[in-house]
């Protein structure tokens, strides 16, 4: 009887052991300050890497963070310097694996459109949807429409891919001034410092992409001094011919060859 009491007792202190040990560990995760920690880390990032980002605010949990109010200061694109681009909110998702696996998600939502990014072991999934009139807004060109691009790339080896599509847009062009656009597709590939394009096409009414591929070899130091060298068939108004775009990516050379007219 002793021994079967002093047992009970025993299993009974485990027992209540072990819920006031569940218990304390959840408190300490729901008590836990998530936010300052991550606002303090991030301005550590921040400041540490003289990176020109500002926000407003960071709520952060055991799985999420949430940043708003992201904003990109002093920007230099091409000859122009944005004084600030408004990229939104940023929405980190991750699990308590994820600094074992060095995995994390994140969601990007501002005027610019959208992007879910996945992050993994070096390997980035990303998909995109771009306001190309409130981007061409904010970089001084005349556009309209929706872009979409998916992107797979490793970071380690520098390769991946890379994909466009469009279903209506506007461009505005030197003397044929806008041109529409009913689709737009490219396929394209990541090795190192060259973006090799294997295939693009457009289909407008008034303008017609074949058979165009070529590369772009992008300067990371300097991206104005990368350069382009893309050839193709194109069809414009009717009228036929085979067109080259090579040399710097600020100043292109445009050369075409008329075939006749359709």
């Amino acid at each position: 009887m002793g021994y079967s009491a002093g047992n009970t007792m025993t299993k009974k202190t485990i027992k209540y052991a072990g819920i006031f040990t569940a218990f304390f560990i959840a408190a300490l995760l729901a008590l836990f300050p998530y936010s300052s920690v991550a606002d303090s880390a991030l301005m550590k990032l921040i400041t540490e890497n003289k990176l020109p980002v500002s926000y407003t605010k960071v709520k952060s949990g055991l799985f999420r963070t949430n940043i708003t109010g992201v904003t990109l200061n002093n920007i230099t694109i091409g000859d122009q310097i944005i004084d600030k681009i408004n990229l939104g909110n940023i929405k980190l998702s991750y699990t308590p694996f994820s600094l074992l696996t060095h995995s994390v998600k994140a969601f990007i939502n501002s005027d610019y459109g959208t992007a879910n990014i996945k992050y993994s072991k070096n390997n980035v999934i990303a998909d995109t949807a771009l306001n190309i009139s409130r981007l061409a807004g904010t970089l001084k060109f005349q556009a309209a429409g929706e872009l979409k691009i998916t992107i797979k790339y490793n970071s380690k080896d520098l390769k991946g891919v890379l994909n466009l599509n469009s279903s209506s847009f506007t461009l505005s062009l030197p003397v044929l001034g806008p041109v529409k656009g009913d689709s737009l597709t490219a396929e394209c590939t990541i090795t190192g410092n060259i973006l090799m394009i294997t295939s693009l096409k457009i289909a407008g009414d008034n303008l017609t992409v074949e058979n165009a591929d070529g590369q772009i070899e992008l300067n990371r130091e300097n991206i104005k001094r990368s350069t382009l060298n893309i050839t193709g068939k194109a069809r414009v108004m009717g009228l036929t011919s085979d067109f080259g775009i090579r040399g710097a990516i600020n100043s292109p050379q445009f050369s075409t060859q008329i075939q006749g007219m359709e």
